[in-house]
């Protein structure tokens, strides 16, 4: 597989991600999790044995004069609702995470992934003047007119050699035969 297959394969992940960022397929993937968890036997915040304890709490002496609305180590009891609302703004979170994450460390390589596939000579792009040439002036030393003409040239005259020879000892023979003919002139 080449370069640019990859390339296509990340976005279409990172679109696949975006298509999930929403409110119908977040719930139809909530629903589908509470009925796998409860055809697993698995307790969910929302099961009533996982929020009863049968500890009895005391609120601590130090805070008789302060109205007490949660202890800390104790559970949050959520309605149906308030639940649904905290794993909605979870799972968003991580949806995002992930989507910035894969355009930070993807995206950036585009340019690259193309040049590497304008190299390989089985590919359709392969010595693609603009490709190689757009990559090499991402490159502050590159970027003279003088060096992109000269770049252009280079690729056209050794796509032309590259396509004319069908291996690699016979690519050997073409060059030995226009070294020559560059020495006698």
């Amino acid at each position: 597989m080449t370069e640019y297959g990859w390339t296509l394969r990340i976005a279409a992940a990172v679109q696949q991600i975006l298509e999930l960022r929403n409110d119908e397929k977040f719930f139809e993937l909530y629903e589908q999790s509470l009925i796998i968890a409860q055809n697993s036997k698995i307790l969910t915040p929302l099961s009533d044995n996982l929020s009863s304890s049968n500890r009895t709490r005391q609120n601590s002496s130090t805070l008789a004069d302060y109205y007490v609305t949660i202890t800390t180590g104790k559970r949050m009891a959520y309605s149906s609702d308030d639940m649904k609302t905290e794993q909605r703004r979870i799972f968003f979170n991580i949806l995002d995470v992930i989507y910035f994450e894969m355009s930070r460390r993807f995206n950036t390589n585009d340019d690259m992934y193309a040049t590497l596939e304008a190299l390989d000579q089985n590919s359709s792009t392969f010595l693609d003047t603009e490709i190689i040439c757009r990559y090499a002036e991402t490159f502050p030393f590159y970027r003279s007119n003088e060096f992109i003409a000269k770049l252009k040239c280079q690729c056209q005259l050794a796509k032309t050699l590259f396509l004319s020879v069908s291996d690699l000892f016979e690519l050997y023979q073409e060059i030995k035969k226009n070294t020559k003919l560059d020495l006698k002139n």
